[in-house]
This record gives structure tokens, sequence and C-alpha cells, in this order.
């Protein structure tokens, strides 16, 4: 019985990972360049220099989006929206992402990116108190049936001994 049960297992895992591959070809290629178009929008809204961080959010984040940041907060996506609202909060003073890496599934509808991030905080009230943080980040996009691309996950991890600061701008996390 015990043999039965790990040979379903197996062959159910196994269809899903042929079912998981990754896509290649033009297609993919296509849904790159618009994925990588919307991370780097993401910048410059980010640094508020094309609008407001929030506005993004609320364009391309999932309703249900999942959130884990570097300090290990998983905040709803409208408690992000409404952190970043807050006018007590620290800011984000630069921002740099490098090293994209892109990955297509499912027939061009999921793609997954990966990212290093170099950011610094600080608030209004002490611009001069600067907090550094070094993460490595990961984006899951889906394709919705309406043609639109929203994430659906972001994971933000901090680098090795990297962020510095209790609070480097996010929200803390939940006593469970």
């Amino acid at each position: 019985m015990q043999r039965f049960l790990s040979t379903a297992l197996l062959a159910v895992l196994s269809a899903g990972v042929v079912k998981a591959q990754e896509t290649t070809g033009a297609k993919a290629e296509e849904v790159k360049q618009e994925i990588l178009k919307l991370e780097t929008e993401k910048l410059a809204y980010r640094l508020n220099h094309e609008g407001s961080m929030e506005d993004w959010n609320k364009r391309y984040d999932a309703v249900g989006i999942a959130v884990t940041q570097p300090n290990g907060a998983r905040p709803t996506g409208a408690e992000h929206v409404a952190h970043l609202k807050d006018p007590s909060r620290a800011k984000l003073r630069t921002n740099n992402q490098f090293g994209y890496q892109v990955r297509v599934y499912d027939d061009a509808k999921i793609a997954i990116v990966t990212f290093n991030g170099e950011n610094t905080f600080s608030t209004d009230a002490e611009k001069d108190k600067i907090t550094t943080q070094k993460t490595l980040d990961t984006d899951v996009w889906f394709k919705f049936p309406d043609g639109m691309w929203r994430r659906i996950v972001h994971d933000a991890a901090p680098a090795a001994g990297e962020c510095s600061g209790a609070n480097a701008g996010f929200i803390q996390p939940r006593k469970e």
C-alpha cells in the first residue's frame, strides 16, 4: 500500500513538473520585455518621479497579493498601500535594482522576476539618519483574463547580513 501511494504521489508530482516547464521562444521574449518595462516603471514610481507608489500598487498589484518584507512582515495588499500613505514612515531616498532575471511559464501567463535591490531610507524628520538595505527580491506576475499583468507575489529577502535599522521603512511583523 505504501509503495502504491509513493508511486501515485510521484506520478502526480511528475505531471506538475512537466506542466511547469519554462516557456521559451519569441512569445517568452516578448513577455520578458513587457515585465521588465513594468519593473523599471516601478522604479520611477518608487522614487515618486512619475506618480505615487500607491498608484502603481493599486494598478499592478493583485487584490490578494502576497507580500513578504525583509524584516519578516507579511502585510496584506491593503496594509501595504495604507503604509505607503503614512506621512511618518521612512521614505525611500535611493533605489537601485539590478541583475534582473525573468523566467516565463504556463504558456506565457506567469512570469517570475528575480533581482537585487539596494535602497536607502530616512524619515522626513531625520533625513540624516539613513537606513540601508540590500535585498534579494522576487516578483511573480500573472496575466489575468482581461489581458492585464498583475503582481501576485512580492518577496524581498535581506541579502545576508545586509539590512540595517529596525524599521528600514517597513511595516513591523505581526505578533502571531
